[in-house]
């Protein structure tokens, strides 16, 4: 049974907590180079 882990649901909770942290910060990422690039495309050429 080595390394195999038992009862531990503390390690599943914070590894779907870091899991969905990292997707959210991802996402606002792209949300964000999303609308400043839809920004510059109004601008227009300089």
């Amino acid at each position: 049974m080595d390394g195999i882990a038992v009862g531990n649901w503390e390690f599943v909770i914070a590894a779907w907590g870091i899991s969905l942290s990292l997707l959210a910060s991802y996402s606002l990422l792209v949300v964000l180079r999303l609308k400043a690039a839809g920004r510059a495309r109004s601008k227009g050429p300089s």
